[in-house]
């Protein structure tokens, strides 16, 4: 995998821009956009679901400094290695619940927020030294934190300022990562975060690889580490051409049979997700084996049968694929239920409605 250059990734980012228009998502023409239908209802999925009561009751509990209910309750996740259709530990929602935001401007973490969150959680990892979930929790803050001094735009319209802090955030968080690693007890988690570093501070390929192998070596089915590799590896990145789809087959082919092909699907989910990829058909731009998603998602659906943001999903990559026995089927089954996380927003939903049921 090549890694960018500072001066590459700055050209990449002008290109990202002048293409900003290739970036954006699909659109009918002007004379037939669909009208956005008033029975459409956005909702929270399981996930949305879960992390909103998490975080109420998380932070609850942080500001009672009631450390060992929360020691508790991620001790209880790290052993039961329970997840989400998607393959996402509720470990990390866990952890998310300390410093995630909602997709909404009104609701992003101010930096009084930022400074509170730190109060609080520093005083967890003071009052419990050898605590590694306190540390990373405190160490997934600092990454959070990192970004919020970057902000989320293109490479070259961020300040040196920003760069510099995030640079320094990132460094108190590795700090606090290797901390955790020393403890007797290891975390996941802490794994993840390690190669969201790797991948924003532009880590060469031996040390990124070290890190990923331990993640896997340690915890072989902690899926979230495949999923932060599968980002590092795209193009956007400095990733080659076909670098992550050929990543993905192997990585599924090594599990093998359905759940190989679970596996598979949830890559390509976990790419999906980031809404990076938005502008045409994924599986036109990539190297994607459809079927196997198709037969992955068949098998979670059967697994999950009343996950929304599975179906939703699953219809997303079935109306991208041009699935319309699949999709119509399962835009039928949302029934305008629109889980943002998967669509972006009502006007995406209802496009690929209309493009598959109605054309």
């Amino acid at each position: 995998m090549k890694k960018m250059t500072l001066s590459n990734f700055v050209l990449f980012a002008a290109f990202s821009i002048s293409c900003s228009a290739c970036n954006s998502e699909p659109r009918p023409a002007a004379s037939d956009k669909p009208v956005i239908p008033a029975n459409l209802v956005v909702i929270d999925d399981e996930v949305d679901q879960a992390w909103a009561k998490m975080a109420q009751q998380n932070l609850a509990l942080l500001s009672q400094k009631k450390y060992d209910e929360l020691e508790k309750i991620a001790t209880s996740l790290r052993k039961s290695g329970e997840s989400f259709p998607s393959g996402k530990w509720k470990l990390d929602t866990f952890y998310n619940s300390f410093y995630k935001e909602r997709r909404v401007y009104s609701e992003r973490l101010k930096e009084d927020d930022y400074q509170n969150r730190f109060g609080l959680i520093q005083a967890w990892v003071s009052a419990k030294p050898q605590s590694v979930t306190a540390k990373v929790a405190l160490a997934g803050l600092y990454c959070k934190y990192a970004w919020f001094a970057r902000g989320g735009g293109y490479a070259n319209k961020v300040s040196d300022n920003g760069w510099r802090l995030m640079a320094e955030r990132n460094a108190a968080a590795l700090k606090t990562l290797q901390e955790a690693l020393a403890l007797a007890e290891k975390d996941p988690h802490a794994y993840y975060l390690m190669l969201q570093i790797a991948k924003d501070e532009s880590y060469d390929d031996a040390k990124y690889a070290q890190i990923f192998n331990e993640s896997i070596t340690r915890f072989p089915h902690y899926k979230p580490a495949y999923f932060a590799k599968v980002l590092d590896l795209q193009p956007r990145w400095g990733g080659q051409d076909g670098e992550w789809e050929q990543f993905i087959k192997e990585s599924a082919d090594k599990v093998g049979g359905v759940e190989g092909d679970k596996f598979y699907a949830q890559l390509v989910w976990a790419v999906e997700y980031t809404h990076w990829y938005h502008q045409e058909i994924i599986f036109k731009e990539f190297q994607l084996d459809y079927p196997r998603v198709k037969r992955g998602m068949d098998s979670l659906r059967a697994q999950y049968p009343d996950s929304m943001s599975l179906a939703s999903q699953y219809c997303n990559l079935a109306s991208r694929a041009g699935d319309k026995v699949t999709a119509i089927k399962l835009f039928k089954e949302l029934a305008g239920r629109v889980d943002k996380e998967a669509w972006s927003n009502e006007e995406t939903y209802e496009y690929w409605r209309h493009a598959m049921c109605e054309n």
